[in-house]
């Protein structure tokens, strides 16, 4: 028996205080029982361990991720049966978000969740209940009101395949029919689309990372979270555009999107700057670069310079050290 340990309702934020109902602030979950890395995250085998516990089974592999304006691991699980459970880790504190199972086996149940939770056997009863079949998969959640959902879906005859949508504290039927129709109604009740006015705690960030004139702002979303991606006009006519979290305004990303000119510097709290990266990587001019990229690689930051002439090299962010060339 395994038993899941899952951030609580208590501790997610308000909605004025998070900026919308499809965010969860990294702050307000419990903090984690688990050794950090060194810049004070959960490090990937660190969160393939908390999942591997929680799912009762073998990882067959993790990548990093964003849900709800959150870093999360998603780690596949293998059980004994063959059911194959992905799990989602908070980088920041190790705290499990969310559950899926695919590909159920009969009787395969045993994982045990928190207590305020209705068992698993039982959702999953609950569940072949309301839509009489076989459970092919089901879903532990955090829903876009704040409020934990299990979502079971049975194979009917017929090759139907029904969703059954539970209160995952009361039990208490939420909605039920063909799998394909609540998703497509999901997408058109929770649809992120471009957003006319950006937050001014994200122009901000963007401000001071880069000055310059904000150019483009769009906010996009991915199974509810959303993320704001700012383009920055310096005063040399160069673009750059810079990938925040919407809860916490947190950089994720960066990258330039013009080829030059590259007069200006761009430094993160924490880590190299652009200029420091060029000079890590010997190319000491500026004309020497035609393109750059800052982004995440498991559990490092990578500057990724393009010289001219084509060369790639990659500096880790955090110690300087040229890793690829």
């Amino acid at each position: 028996m395994y038993r899941l340990k899952l951030s609580t309702i208590a501790l997610i934020l308000p909605l004025a205080a998070c900026g919308g109902a499809d965010t969860v602030a990294p702050g307000d979950l419990s903090p984690s029982p688990f050794s950090t890395t060194a810049q004070g995250l959960v490090s990937q085998p660190e969160a393939e361990s908390v999942a591997a516990q929680a799912a009762g089974g073998t990882v067959m592999g993790s990548e990093l991720r964003l849900e709800r304006g959150l870093e999360v691991y998603e780690v596949d699980v293998l059980r004994p049966s063959g059911t194959l459970v992905q799990v989602e880790v908070v980088r920041e504190t190790g705290e499990i978000l969310e559950m899926e199972a695919r590909h159920h086996q009969a009787g395969d149940d045993d994982i045990t969740l928190d207590d305020r939770f209705l068992s698993l056997e039982d959702a999953l009863a609950r569940g072949q209940e309301h839509e009489a079949g076989e459970v092919e998969e089901w879903e532990l959640e955090l829903d876009e009101q704040h409020r934990w959902r299990y979502e079971v879906r049975v194979r009917r005859s017929g090759d139907d395949l029904m969703e059954v949508e539970l209160d995952a504290e009361t039990g208490e039927l939420r909605r039920h029919g063909p799998e394909a129709e609540l998703e497509d109604s999901w997408e058109d009740e929770h649809h992120l689309s471009r957003m006319s006015t950006l937050p001014q705690m994200i122009r901000d960030a963007a401000q001071a990372l880069l000055p310059g004139e904000v150019v483009k702002a769009e906010a996009e979303g991915e199974h509810g979270a959303r993320v704001w991606k700012v383009t920055v006009r310096t005063t040399d006519g160069a673009e750059v555009e810079l990938r925040f979290t919407a809860t916490s305004a947190r950089l994720y990303r960066a990258e330039s999107e013009t080829d030059g000119p590259f007069a200006y510097d761009l430094a993160p709290a924490g880590i190299l700057s652009l200029n420091e990266a060029r000079a890590a990587a010997g190319l000491t001019a500026p004309e020497s670069l035609s393109a750059w990229e800052l982004e995440r690689r498991s559990d490092v930051l990578v500057w990724r310079l393009e010289a001219e002439g084509g060369e790639d090299v990659e500096v880790d962010a955090y110690t300087g050290q040229v890793t690829a060339r």
